[in-house]
């Protein structure tokens, strides 16, 4: 089942390939050599250091961000953001000024978080529950998979070409393949499913669920009052096809059980309504 929901969805299959091919020429050569390049061409090892603290910081920023921040169109938006990430690679391979690559690995990490946030939440959205697990293990094991390939490359690359080309050329090619990620039209077009939300609540209270209150001064649909358990059963999701963007209808939105979502930096109490998390008050 697994398999199925990602090879009938190209916004889910193409951004993993795409990552697979990043990861080798970006993420492999920049862990493997950067520090050598910050060596050669800043004059101190450490810089490499600064920047992943400087990239840890923008993440942090994202993740805040990201609990607020709800673009209409997700993971087009990631995809956008997440750019920065080769060419922050590929300016310290030229050897910029330190300033521009700080810049840039502070946006770098802040465009990771909100990518992970987006992408995560695309998944939950729109891929059945039943087959949600199996399609992250696709996820990860298809992005991740070529990685020690990376890293065995990395060494004898640079000894042939010199550890700042290798990086340099794999950010290009880094850059191009994240921009073939958004060729998809469904990648591009890829909505929160906000629209058909009211008519999904009205569905489910129909049916026996508990009743919701919908437009809460937290940007979308609210809880009525506090933590509330409303039944979704097997006929709802079948009613919403499974939530495909083809069909044009996402997986319902009335889960809302009291729970913990995990965050980058933190785990927080939410309500999962309409599949953007809004943080327990």
């Amino acid at each position: 089942a697994g398999w199925r929901e990602v090879a009938s969805r190209p916004w889910v299959w193409v951004t993993i390939a795409v990552f697979t091919g990043a990861v080798i020429c970006v993420y492999a050569q920049w862990y493997s050599l950067a520090p050598l390049i910050a060596r050669d061409r800043y004059g101190n090892a450490g810089i490499f250091g600064i920047l992943e603290g400087v990239a840890g910081a923008g993440a942090v920023i994202g993740a805040i961000v990201g609990v607020h921040l709800r673009p209409a169109r997700p993971l087009f938006t990631a995809f956008v953001l997440i750019l920065t990430w080769p060419l922050m690679a590929g300016a310290f391979a030229l050897g910029a000024p330190i300033a521009v690559v700080v810049a840039l690995a502070l946006a770098c990490g802040f465009g990771f978080a909100l990518f992970g946030i987006y992408w995560e939440t695309a998944l939950a959205r729109w891929i059945p529950p039943e087959a949600l697990s199996r399609v992250s293990a696709y996820d990860w094991m298809g992005s991740l998979a070529l990685l020690p390939l990376g890293y065995a490359v990395a060494g004898p690359l640079a000894s042939a070409f010199g550890p700042a080309t290798v990086l340099g050329v794999g950010s290009v090619l880094g850059f191009v393949l994240l921009g073939i990620g958004m060729l998809p039209r469904s990648t591009r077009e890829l909505g929160d499913g906000r629209p058909a939300l009211d008519d999904e609540l009205r569905l489910a209270e129909q049916r026996g669920g508990t009743a919701l209150a919908s437009g809460s001064a937290r940007g979308g649909p609210g809880l009525a009052a506090g933590p509330t358990h409303a039944p979704v059963n097997g006929e709802l999701l079948r009613a919403a096809g499974g939530g495909d963007p083809a069909s044009g209808t996402p997986r319902p939105a009335v889960n809302v059980s009291s729970s913990f979502a995990v965050w980058p930096f933190a785990s927080v109490p939410v309500h999962s309504c309409g599949g953007w998390p809004a943080v327990a008050v």
